[in-house]
């Protein structure tokens, strides 16, 4: 455990973590002193089951649902070790982590890979990532890779020892139940098919979404600047185009402010439209919406003062950082020349 523990009472903890600080009351003598043992150091889930005087009880046994809430605020990690060290360490990514507490043991049971795990190499160990309960294993030997890919089709744990002979005693059931522990790897009687839910999502559905909210991430989400002192940051505007420029009329703004209807009323007579007619915008059209839309008010200089050091523009429209990734290219063409498929792509790009 990574959380400082008090004891306020006899039966009354306080523990200090990352996110908040929890109280825990009217603990059981059991849980009270497996909690307790957390704080000394590393501890074996045989001796904590021990303490607690579990042997074996339901999930929702108080002391499993305090290891879930320590857990899930990262004070807490859960870790397979050998003789030759850390064999693998599931840890959470979010507040929302959510193992798989099954204390029926993996002894008999066949498990399937889940295909909501991402598995790939980061900062030098092999990461998996369990996008439906928020949690991940960090590893750096070969071994769950093994048994994930074993686990393409359903198997047990003695299936799977037939694949890999001469494993450390102990040490492939326990990565096993890690595995299963993180969702990785599912039962085959109760699969992610069942969850409503997930009937609609698809991998990188969760990926993308668990990787921009703020809280289901470890990492820093949106403005992260990650290459800030690494490349140089581009212009905030492009080169001049070098070919033949058209000079586009100006609206005068002190009429458009008197002539523009009410911003209600362009609001309620908004509508899609999907069929164009065949007359081209005019030149003062042209101008006039590059002109609200795209016009540079002014440009603003890097400065270090600020995170991110890089230049900027302020424009009619907002955009996130001053950034306005969008740009505008108008097209102009000889209709006679373009097939009528081009034509037509063409004319989506008016207004």
């Amino acid at each position: 455990m990574t959380a400082p523990i008090d004891q306020l009472a006899p039966a009354t903890l306080r523990i200090g973590t990352q996110v908040s600080t929890l109280t825990l009351r009217q603990l059981p003598h059991g849980a009270l002193k497996a909690l307790l043992r957390l704080s000394d150091g590393p501890v074996t889930m045989a001796e904590l089951l021990a303490l607690a005087g579990l042997d074996g009880k339901p999930s929702s046994d108080r002391f499993w649902l305090e290891v879930e809430h320590l857990f899930s605020r990262f004070a807490i990690k859960i870790a397979i070790v050998d003789d030759d060290g850390t064999v693998a360490e599931l840890t959470p990514n979010s507040q929302l982590a959510a193992p798989v507490w099954d204390h029926r043991g993996i002894t008999g049971e066949s498990y399937r890979a889940s295909q909501y795990t991402l598995l790939r190499h980061a900062n030098g160990v092999l990461l998996f990532e369990q996008l439906v309960r928020h949690v991940q294993i960090h590893t750096s030997r070969p071994l769950l890779a093994t048994i994930f890919a074993a686990l393409a089709d359903a198997q047990d744990l003695s299936d799977v020892s037939l694949l890999l002979p001469g494993t450390a005693e102990g040490v492939l059931p326990a990565a096993m139940w890690l595995l299963a522990l993180s969702g990785a790897i599912e039962r085959t009687d109760t699969t992610e098919a069942d969850d409503p839910a997930l009937t609609v999502r698809q991998p990188h559905d969760l990926f993308l979404h668990n990787n921009s909210r703020r809280g289901l991430s470890p990492g820093r989400v949106s403005a992260s600047y990650r290459f800030a002192g690494q490349k140089a940051p581009l212009p905030a505007l492009r080169e001049p185009w070098p070919g033949e420029s058209v000079v586009l009329p100006r609206p005068d703004l002190d009429v458009l402010r008197k002539c523009d209807p009410p911003l209600a009323d362009v609001m309620e007579r908004r509508r899609s439209v999907r069929t164009f007619q065949d007359t081209p915008l005019t030149l003062p059209q042209i101008g006039e919406f590059l002109y609200r839309i795209f016009r540079v008010k002014s440009v603003v200089p890097a400065s270090m003062d600020n995170d991110h050091g890089y230049e900027s523009t302020r424009r009619a429209i907002p955009s996130a950082g001053g950034m306005h990734a969008l740009k505008c290219m108008w097209p102009s063409v000889r209709w006679r020349i373009w097939s009528d498929c081009f034509i037509t792509t063409i004319r989506r790009t008016t207004p």
